[in-house]
């Protein structure tokens, strides 16, 4: 008679394989997925493929005093919210000492890349975007965030301004003016910013541009202690890499600049 091999049950063992079984097909499910996943992402996201991964060669090779020797520069300018979220708005401001003109270029993104690069890596991760996505190195930024931009203006005294239509929005933040000619305070100045925003990037740096012009006039040149009390409402209610030793190098030259506000010109691209 064939003896009967003999069969040992261990029901523990048994269950030790199944969970073993189980953890190694799911580990295998999510690898798989993550693969597929970064395989999407890397053909979608060509922005943030070029903004982690592309060298900055051409950023490495500006030289961010040339303003010193050459009269050119490019400055970044924005203003977000005080979660820093959501931007309110994002401008290059080019200054040509030499042909005595600055010129604003609104920047804009799709899809929230330039909320997102503010969310990661703060100011300076968003200066890298835009100096990415619009091909200029910046050599400076001024930001901050909308009760900084307040009390900034605050500061510097109203803004007058000429209000084409009236205006009375209601959403996530709301907006009454007349037609006609107004003067803004710091608040009402963010929410016109704002509006122009939400309509034409164009009409918002248009904006941004009378707001350059309306404080470069003779009496902001009349000493060195205006300027620099400029300079000072500046580095105390915004956030700027714009250092002292910066700006006392280039005092002279802006106080010639501003000395002849007819010949200086203020554009927007």
């Amino acid at each position: 008679m064939k003896k009967q091999p003999n069969i040992e049950f261990n029901p523990d063992q048994r269950r030790k394989r199944d969970v073993f079984t189980r953890f190694a097909l799911g580990f295998g499910v999510v690898l798989f997925a993550l693969a597929v996943l970064s395989a999407v992402v890397l053909q979608r996201s060509d922005f943030f493929d070029d903004l982690f991964n592309r060298e900055l060669t051409t950023i490495e090779a500006h030289d961010p005093d040339a303003w010193a020797h050459t009269g050119e520069t490019t400055l970044l300018i924005a203003v977000h919210d005080n979660a820093a979220q959501h931007l309110r708005f994002v401008f290059l401001l080019h200054a040509d000492i030499t042909q005595r003109r600055f010129v604003v270029e609104p920047v804009t993104a799709g899809e929230g890349l330039l909320d997102a690069a503010l969310r990661t890596g703060g100011v300076r991760g968003l200066q890298q975007a835009v100096d990415i996505l619009t091909d200029t190195p910046s050599a400076r930024y001024i930001a901050g965030r909308d009760a900084d931009f307040i009390r900034f203006i605050n500061a510097m005294g109203v803004v007058p301004v000429q209000v084409p239509q009236h205006i009375d929005h209601r959403g996530d933040f709301t907006l009454t003016l007349a037609e006609g000619s107004q003067r803004l305070q710091g608040d009402m100045l963010l929410r016109y910013l704002r509006y122009l925003g939400t309509h034409s990037p164009q009409a918002q740096a248009e904006l941004f541009a009378h707001i350059l012009r309306t404080h470069m006039v003779p009496r902001h040149a009349q000493s060195h202690a205006v300027l620099e009390t400029r300079f000072g409402h500046l580095t105390g209610n915004l956030t700027t890499d714009i250092s002292h030793p910066d700006f006392f190098a280039r005092r002279d030259m802006l106080m010639a600049l501003l000395a002849e506000p007819e010949e200086l010109t203020i554009e927007v691209v």
